[in-house]
């Protein structure tokens, strides 16, 4: 029996691997998933854009184009992993209801993702982690980079010699933290 990896939110924007781009200095992932049709996912820290492409995805969605989902608006996520059949991540918006016909209903779902094998697998729980995080931490945004610790360092310094005064100091320290 295969040992189960612990994913965590923070991987999928820390690791590169196969199918995923890390971009804009870790702000934003493009996952990029060719199985039972094709999805182009790129996720940044505020939301998800699904691009469906292919024959396949055709077939069952029709002309639906992309589809950016904003993380805030979420209230869940359902995950099936895949095995026999193809496996699905399905976001679940606030005030609407989740598709309780399974595989069925992810099909032809316009916010739910298809995947086959183990890869795909392994990307689509760490979006999952990842959203899942982001839905019990929504006020908490994660300082991912250090040009912005740099920006803070700066402005207390500015602050500490009274070039700007303590007010101008927590506006901009509101908005480099997304507060």
């Amino acid at each position: 029996m295969k040992k189960s990896k612990i994913i965590s939110e923070k991987d999928l924007f820390k690791r590169e691997e196969k199918n995923k781009q890390i971009l804009d200095n870790g702000n934003k992932v493009i996952l990029n998933l060719h199985s039972k049709g094709h999805f182009i996912i790129e996720v940044t820290k505020e939301s998800i854009k699904i691009s469906s492409k292919g024959f396949a995805n055709f077939s069952r969605r029709g002309f639906s184009g992309s589809k950016t989902i904003s993380i805030d608006k979420l209230s869940g996520v359902q995950y099936k992993k895949s095995g026999f059949f193809v496996g699905y991540l399905q976001f679940i918006l606030i005030g609407s209801g989740e598709s309780k016909r399974g595989l069925t209903g992810a099909m032809s779902d316009e916010n739910t993702i298809t995947f086959a094998n183990e890869n795909n697998d392994i990307l689509m729980q760490e979006l999952k982690a990842y959203v899942e995080h982001r839905i019990a931490n929504p006020n908490k945004k994660e300082i991912q980079n250090s040009s912005d610790l740099n920006d803070l360092k700066k402005l207390k310094e500015l602050m500490d010699e009274g070039i700007i005064t303590p007010d101008e100091f927590q506006k901009k320290k509101k908005q480099i933290l997304g507060i």
